[in-house]
Order: C-alpha cells, then structure tokens, then sequence
C-alpha cells in the first residue's frame, strides 16, 4: 500500500510505501508551517494525524512532540 504525507502546505506531498516510515518521513520533514501533517491511504482516506498548536499549553502532555522554539508544535501522532 502508499500512504501519501500531505503536510498542508499547497508546496507538495510525499508518496511512501509503509505507514511506520510515512511516519518517519513526515517528523523528519517537518517544518514550522502551523498546519497539520496527515497520512492517507491510497484513497484518500486520513490515517494519521500531528495537529499543530500555537504555544506551548499541552506541550507536556505529548510523549514525542515537535517543537519549534516557543512558537509552538505538532503533538502525537493520532490514528484513525
């Protein structure tokens, strides 16, 4: 199966092969863009969620956060 990266941007996705590496993939290019990552499957359908927040209130909550300085960051991966 691919999964298709949309970091929601309107600059480009990116198409990969397993969900674990998609995953991968996706912390690895991500950038201060206060936009959502998802992850959809072939059709379309999202499988996998970072939200983006402003500022740092929940910031502690998260087990593996991305976080941009004070700015803000993306939370857990949530599945659908």
């Amino acid at each position: 199966m691919m999964y298709t990266i949309n970091y929601h941007t309107g600059t480009g996705n990116e198409v990969v092969k397993e969900l674990d590496n998609a995953m991968i993939v996706a912390d690895n290019n991500s950038g201060y863009t206060q936009e959502c990552i998802t992850i959809e499957d072939e059709n379309g359908k999202e499988i996998a969620k970072r939200s983006w927040h402003d500022g740092m209130d929940g910031f502690g909550k998260c087990e593996n956060p991305i976080a941009f300085g004070d700015a803000g960051f993306y939370d857990d991966w949530q599945f659908n």
